[in-house]
């Protein structure tokens, strides 16, 4: 005699339309979140890592315990494309001691290299004298742009220790600052490059480092 009795049979059908929008909704947006944690994760540590390579070329600029904050951390971006001549943003690390005004390291760029712009970092005291200058970047010619290397020549030296009020009497007696540098021999543009945006931002400093500093107390005092 025949089982007559109905055999359970196994549901196939798959599942309704919403059920799997809704599966490869939340699937998305886990993946969504992971990579954005990832990404931010990423992006702090590219920061981190720029602000430290930053705070290391302005210690190699400055002298030791002559300041105790984060210059990396303290800026002011510079508006005088006019009298520095860069179409590019130039922003000022101001180092200070115990709060008070020690030194600026501007980062600028000229735009007059003979293979086209020059990075640069000038570091001058609070009393006007230059402190150091570094070449960032460049695209001189290969071993006439390793002259303005501070790895590689000690030409920048002679940047150091020079005061501004030197360029004012030179300019009193109407002698050109740059005479007092040495010049590269076979890299007159390059050289005559970097002299004279040192120049252009020893005086900026001369005549706007008061500003300067103000804008940074205001900065401080009226955070964004």
């Amino acid at each position: 005699m025949p089982d007559l009795a109905q055999k359970p049979t196994t549901d196939k059908r798959p599942p309704w339309p919403w059920q799997a929008a809704a599966l490869l909704a939340l699937v998305a947006a886990l993946a969504g979140l992971i990579i954005g944690l990832v990404a931010e994760s990423t992006d702090q540590r590219i920061h981190n890592n720029r602000q430290q390579r930053v705070l290391d070329e302005l210690a190699g600029m400055l002298p030791a315990h002559s300041y105790d904050n984060n210059p990396a951390l303290h800026t002011v971006p510079v508006e005088a494309p006019g009298q520095l001549q860069t179409r590019a943003a130039v922003t000022a690390y101001l180092a200070t001691l115990e709060g008070q005004p020690s030194a600026v390291v501007y980062a600028l760029t000229t735009h007059d290299g003979y293979s086209g712009d020059i990075g640069l970092l000038v570091a001058i005291a609070a009393s006007g004298e230059l402190l150091a200058v570094r070449v960032t970047r460049h695209q001189e010619t290969p071993g006439i742009g390793d002259k303005i290397e501070a790895g590689r020549s000690d030409w920048l030296r002679q940047f150091a220790g020079v005061s501004a009020a030197v360029m004012d009497y030179e300019q009193q007696q109407e002698r050109s600052w740059s005479s007092q540098f040495d010049q590269i021999s076979g890299a007159t543009i390059t050289s005559s490059a970097v002299i004279d945006a040192v120049a252009r931002i020893s005086r900026y400093h001369q005549q706007h480092s008061a500003q300067l500093w103000q804008q940074a107390r205001q900065q401080e005092a009226n955070p964004a």
